[in-house]
């Protein structure tokens, strides 16, 4: 076991993080099925205020790789609505518009702003709405939720911003096959239980990749030995989260396929709106568990994540 590595403003730049939570760039893609966001009640874009009285929520239990460095994410996040700041960045479905999709890749383009910079800058749990600051819907404090399968007995408890988190923990979280559970028994709500399972270590002998246009984008990988894992890839363009992505690629194959193909199409589309270059995504091999709870879901995403960054010139 590596030690544990306190990377939190290293975390801020490289893994994309939003809000005061720290984010990881991982995850699946099970928000395709869902409407883009529009400024309506799946993204209370218009005020931070949307919502229906169905509590939505999430756990990830991450680890980030590159080449340098290595460290593990255990956190979530439980609210009355699904704001995209307070959501991991590869949701992309609550931000963006899907453009374009070919076979296992869509093309996200229109994705709402998000500033913290009125004439005073926002707080945390704020967000900048024509000049006024104004405050996201309120988190749902769950209690503590207990996370099974990891070195050490590990508790999620919530900060004063609404975030889950477990403070300093292993760079490495969990070895391939090690069952991860998590559960929760909130006092006036109902109990809740999810189940994944560790995956093999994601590691790539690149950190970078810059997309030709006319040419599709092949990544190759070696498949772990879990029927259940998946592989998803991340591509993006401007500045770092929590700002808005210019353009962003989302795909996700069976990790068994070894391989996954960006068509030429999509890489156009990306290089035709793309302007601001390096912002880091990921390809991520996970498994994941999702229940219906009070109303809206609750997901758990259990991953490794190799940083990746976009290169290009314009």
């Amino acid at each position: 076991m590596r030690p544990a590595l306190t990377l939190v403003l290293l975390l801020s730049a490289i893994a994309g993080c939003q809000g005061q939570g720290g984010q990881a760039d991982a995850g699946p893609i099970d928000g395709l099925e869902e409407e883009p966001a529009d400024g309506g009640d799946a993204g209370g874009l218009s005020d931070g205020q949307q919502g229906d009285g169905a509590i939505h929520g999430w756990v990830e239990i991450v680890e980030l790789r590159q080449q340098l460095y290595e460290w593990g994410i255990v956190r979530g996040y439980f609210g009355l609505d699904r704001h995209f700041i307070r959501y991991p960045e590869h949701r992309l479905d609550l931000r963006c518009e899907a453009q374009d999709s070919r076979d296992a890749c869509v093309l996200y383009t229109s994705c709402a702003p998000f500033d913290r910079m009125c004439e005073d800058v926002c707080s945390p749990d704020q967000e900048c709405v024509g000049g006024v600051c104004r405050p996201f819907s309120s988190p749902v404090d769950i209690g503590p939720i207990a996370v099974e399968g990891l070195p050490s007995d590990t508790t999620l408890e919530q900060d004063e911003y609404g975030w889950y988190g477990a403070g300093e923990t292993a760079s490495e979280l969990f070895d391939q096959g090690d069952p991860i559970r998590v559960q929760a028994e909130p006092a006036a709500l109902e109990p809740f239980e999810l189940a994944a399972t560790g995956v093999a270590a994601m590691e790539m002998p690149y950190s970078s990749v810059e997309p030709q246009a006319g040419q599709p984008l092949v990544f190759d990988w070696t498949p772990g030995s879990l029927a259940e894992a998946r592989v998803q890839v991340l591509l993006l363009s401007g500045w770092h989260a929590p700002y808005a992505p210019e353009v962003a690629l989302l795909c996700e194959v069976e990790d068994s396929a070894g391989q996954l193909v960006i068509p030429a199409e999509l890489v156009d589309g990306f290089l035709a709106r793309a302007s601001l270059f390096n912002r880091p995504g990921h390809i991520m091999r996970y498994t994941s568990d999702q229940r219906s709870w009070q109303g809206g879901e609750v997901q758990l995403w259990v991953g490794s994540a190799w940083t990746l960054h976009t290169l290009g010139s314009r």
